[in-house]
């Protein structure tokens, strides 16, 4: 298949749903195991099954959206995912490592943009074409 047949058609309208779980079984298990590790390691210093359950609800809550579903869909004025809508005037800059992308209100350089940035999931098919997309809208506010 060449590149141009082969290219999704990514605008306004496209949706991808992002399951990385499904892309990484043994690091979802290793996740997995030391939060019932630490859970356990915690129930048994504070002699209490109760701070332990705590513990691993509140490990579990973080890491919530590596085992969940989570939707994606490309809006006219911005980036929707799930039911949030985060408009396109937001981002100043977004960067990619694998299939995800990092899109941030600062420079792409800055230490701002790592410790505020919005993490997305990108489609195993059509990944590339999303981030041009974004990269253009982007691009296009400045």
């Amino acid at each position: 298949m060449d590149g141009a047949a082969g290219r999704l058609n990514v605008g306004p309208g496209f949706r991808w749903e992002a399951r990385p779980y499904t892309r990484s079984k043994m690091r979802g298990r290793a996740i997995l195991a030391a939060e019932v590790v630490f859970a356990l390691a915690v129930a048994w210093s504070m002699r209490s099954a109760v701070w332990g359950a705590l513990a691993f609800g509140l490990l579990g809550a973080s890491t919530l959206s590596f085992f969940v579903r989570t939707g994606y869909e490309i809006l006219a004025e911005g980036l929707a995912v799930e039911r949030l809508v985060w408009p396109w005037e937001r981002f100043a800059s977004a960067e990619r490592q694998g299939f995800r992308m990092w899109l941030s209100r600062h420079a792409a350089d800055s230490l701002a943009a790592r410790l505020t940035s919005q993490r997305i999931e990108l489609p195993e098919a059509g990944g590339d074409e999303v981030e041009e997309y974004v990269r253009a809208r982007i691009a296009a506010r400045g």
